[in-house]
């Protein structure tokens, strides 16, 4: 069980770097909506602004645009006033992003349209930041909302190439760790001073407690998993463990793209926006974190094996009769019987013997008799007085 749990956590670290970064929104700013500043009021589609944060975006269908609306402040209303007003879809939340034309507007309300957002959906989905500006004589309003736009994870390409890069990653950083050498001589060279020198005696035992040793074998497996049984005519002479390290700066940019990766798909997910979260600070930390773990390697369960003839190996003891079982009303054999039925002893023995094995101990009766009359008739003639 030990090992069963020593195998998960070390699992677990490869895997976290995958997991928790989707499931945690602190890798990535979730800036909530801002309210409108500037005295204006704003709605996206008909729903108002204040309501369409990160947590509840709108969700923008193909085909669909966005159509801003709103009223100017109260105290230019009057004036009749000329607007414009300007969308800006974030590409990197907060750095850059892609501004409309500014669209003029006359009065006490504004609108504003903006097709270019289902240019997105042709390369993937995923959660934006739209700002909005109203700007006149004597006002600039201002209001962010977010929008989400429908479909799959994985439905575009953008969400196919975040998986791919995820996969590649885990798959680089386990490289990256490092495999089993082939070469002769790696386990000494993984091995402490004072192990080196217990082995090499253990070594020298073991070549004189089985001098008919077919070979002496170096077994190294990897500590996750089973270890291998071990025949019957094999003795271990010598057990350890190692550890090799890997490839810390491999791991640092196999962990680099995962986190690329990982910081794509959550915003191909709706998870959040493209930001310095997702696209930097995260990255960088799952590559330093990947860095380590190439570091820490792999580590070896180490088994030196006697291989011994298999006519070294005794057999087997012969298993024990057993008794059938008695018939019903029927005493059960005791140990006594089981013995006379082993060495021939018994009235079953007699029994086997059959009619041969009769007739000869009826004619040893007789000669016995015999043998007796004899003796007898010559004791009277020795104790009988001549006339």
């Amino acid at each position: 069980m030990r090992r069963v749990l020593h195998t998960v956590r070390r699992g677990g670290a490869v895997v976290a770097l995958v997991v928790l970064p989707l499931a945690t929104p602190a890798f990535a700013d979730r800036a909530q909506a801002d309210t409108i500043h500037g005295g204006c009021t704003g709605k996206v589609n008909g729903v108002d602004a204040s309501e369409l944060t990160s947590n509840s975006p709108l969700t923008v269908h193909d085909g669909q645009q966005l159509r801003v609306e709103g009223s100017v402040p109260k105290q230019f209303a009057p004036q009749n006033p000329v607007s414009n007003t300007t969308v800006e879809v974030s590409i990197v939340d907060g750095v850059v992003g892609i501004t409309s034309d500014p669209q003029s507007s006359t009065g006490a309300t504004f609108t504003a349209t903006d097709s270019s957002i289902d240019d997105y959906l042709q390369v993937g989905v995923g959660l934006y930041r739209i700002d909005v500006v109203n700007s006149g004589a004597g006002w600039t309003c201002e209001f962010t909302v977010y929008v989400q736009l429908a479909g799959d994870t994985l439905s575009k390409p953008a969400g196919l190439v975040a998986l791919a890069a995820i996969v590649i990653g885990v798959i680089g950083l386990l490289f990256a760790k490092g495999r089993k050498p082939k070469e002769p001589g790696w386990i000494d060279g993984g091995l402490g001073t004072v192990d080196q020198i217990a082995r090499e005696e253990a070594w020298q035992e073991a070549g004189q407690q089985y001098p008919d040793a077919l070979e002496f074998d170096e077994r190294g497996e990897h500590g996750f998993v089973m270890p291998s049984p071990i025949a019957p005519n094999e003795r271990v002479v010598w057990a350890g463990k190692v550890r090799l390290h890997g490839h810390p700066v491999a791991g640092f940019f196999w962990g680099l793209l995962l986190g690329l990766g990982i910081g794509a798909l959550g915003w191909q997910d709706g998870r959040w926006t493209v930001n310095l979260g997702s696209i930097l600070l995260a990255p960088l930390l799952i590559a330093a974190l990947s860095s380590l773990v190439a570091w820490v390697g792999w580590g070896y369960r180490i088994r030196d094996v006697a291989v011994l003839p298999q006519d070294a190996v005794p057999p087997p003891p012969a298993p024990m009769p057993t008794p059938a079982p008695a018939p019903d009303g029927a005493a059960a054999p005791d140990d006594t019987s089981l013995l006379e039925a082993v060495d021939g002893s018994g009235p079953a023995a007699a029994s086997e013997t059959g009619p041969s094995g009769a007739s000869a101990a009826s004619e040893e009766s007789e000669a016995s008799e015999a043998s007796e009359s004899g003796t007898a008739g010559a004791a009277a003639e020795v104790n009988t007085p001549e006339p």
